[in-house]
């Protein structure tokens, strides 16, 4: 038989560092700051009914945050991500969010709350182990403490300060109660 044909040996070859085809850049809209939006209270475990646990958001932002694209949830492999497409957070205002609105069931044992922003990387994780019946675990004095009952909605008591989202906690501050 006729000797086989042998192919010939592969090298790599360096193509010339000339691009393939030219780019123009195109000017794009600039999105602007991220919102500064963050965790600041919530109920896991309140008193009697379950389904009235709540999570609460703040903006310390100069304007109002559209949290398009943002969602909320609990420990992963828990509940499903609650979009917050249409939510609006004022400036300088807060935002509470009913478990009757979000389905996000907070355990009575070991959980956590996470805020994830519109790339869906998490902006915050707010982690909590046994909480007492009917406390709020809220950002007071620089650190996250169990607080007495309060309405969700109003937070009396408080005055809000949050940092820029990309950080991890908020500062959450008493508020002086005005003279008489």
């Amino acid at each position: 038989p006729p000797p086989a044909e042998q192919a010939p040996p592969v090298t790599e070859t360096e193509l010339p560092a000339t691009p393939l085809a030219t780019e123009t850049p195109v000017p794009s809209a600039s999105p602007g700051p991220e919102p500064r939006v963050s965790i600041v209270a919530f109920l896991p475990d309140p008193v009697g009914d379950d389904n009235a646990e709540w999570i609460t958001l703040a903006n310390d932002g100069p304007s109002e945050a559209l949290l398009s694209g943002w969602s909320i949830d609990d420990k992963e492999g828990g509940s499903k991500p609650y979009p917050l497409a249409s939510l609006t957070v004022p400036a300088k205002g807060r935002v509470v969010i009913p478990r009757s609105d979000s389905k996000i069931i907070l355990n009575n044992d070991t959980d956590e709350v996470r805020l994830f922003g519109p790339d869906g990387l998490v902006r915050m994780t707010v982690p909590y182990t046994d909480p007492p019946e009917g406390r709020v675990y809220a950002f007071l004095d620089d650190a996250w403490t169990w607080m007495p009952p309060a309405n969700g909605a109003t937070m009396t008591g408080l005055e809000t300060k949050v940092t820029a989202a990309s950080e991890t906690q908020p500062s959450v501050t008493a508020a002086e109660e005005p003279a008489v």
